[in-house]
């Protein structure tokens, strides 16, 4: 019996169309979960039957947050002791896994991996600071207070879910910095940065905008409305808008600003 569950949730797609799942497949000392918020049947459920993989659907696309407590309701009954959360496009390696294997034997509640943007080489997760959270430097083995990471490859205690439950107003967007901020730097719980790192394409960036990416830009600043205070989601959400219009010159982004 593993002590570690890795989780992978997929929508609208197949699982043999997920990097993460086609990467955990070949790797030993794990069992996977696939969580399907998909709206259409691409037969993921029949896929993961024959490949041993367990399998839970949401019957359509719940949000994230909302997949998350369920699942980690689930799996407190479960023997894990660990949950893996992996998104679809993470490219996991075995040195990690066997990384994390060794980690959780010194009871570490969040085990936390270095991600590296596969389109700029660059280390982008965790970022860590001591007062300030506007003041953030990318984790470099430097002493810290606190820290924040993104989800994909956080090892996380399935224990600290009595206590700790994702805010489910947060559809999509600012998951990760829900559980950092309420939880773990509230806390504080006991965090550990892998050595291995993971890759991930994290920018997405294009040289034009479709209407899909508008949708993806308007539901991460309703995101914001909905998990941050007046003055941070407005803060936030002017400097999102500006970024985008200084790449994109797209006029269809200044309607973001009535979010």
């Amino acid at each position: 019996m593993n002590d570690i569950i890795a989780t992978v949730v997929v929508y609208n797609k197949s699982i043999n169309d997920s990097a993460a799942i086609q990467c955990l497949r070949k790797i030993k000392n794990i069992d996977l979960l696939v969580i399907d918020n998909s709206e259409t049947d691409y037969h993921n459920q029949e896929l993961c039957e024959k490949l041993n993989i367990h399998y839970l659907s949401n019957g359509g696309n719940i949000g994230l947050s909302k997949a998350y407590n369920i699942v980690t309701n689930k799996l407190l009954n479960s023997p894990y002791k660990y949950i893996l959360l992996c998104d679809d496009d993470t490219e996991i390696s075995q040195a990690y896994i066997d990384e994390i294997n060794t980690l959780i034997k010194e009871d570490y509640d969040i085990i936390i991996p270095r991600i590296i943007d596969g389109d700029s080489g660059n280390v982008y997760s965790p970022k860590v600071y001591n007062n300030t959270p506007f003041l953030t430097k990318i984790y470099n083995d430097q002493p810290y207070k606190y820290i924040k990471a993104i989800n994909s490859g956080l090892c996380i205690k399935l224990s600290i879910f009595n206590e700790f439950k994702y805010n489910e107003n947060n559809f999509l967007y600012f998951v990760d910095v829900d559980l950092f901020e309420n939880y773990v730097n509230k806390k504080p719980a006991t965090t550990k940065v892998t050595n291995t790192s993971l890759v991930q394409n994290l920018s997405h960036l294009t040289d034009s905008l479709s209407d899909g990416q508008i949708t993806q830009m308007q539901l991460r600043l309703k995101d914001s409305k909905a998990f941050n205070n007046w003055l941070t989601h407005n803060t936030y959400k002017l400097a999102f808008v500006m970024q985008m219009y200084l790449r994109y010159k797209d006029k269809r982004l200044l309607s973001l600003l009535r979010i």
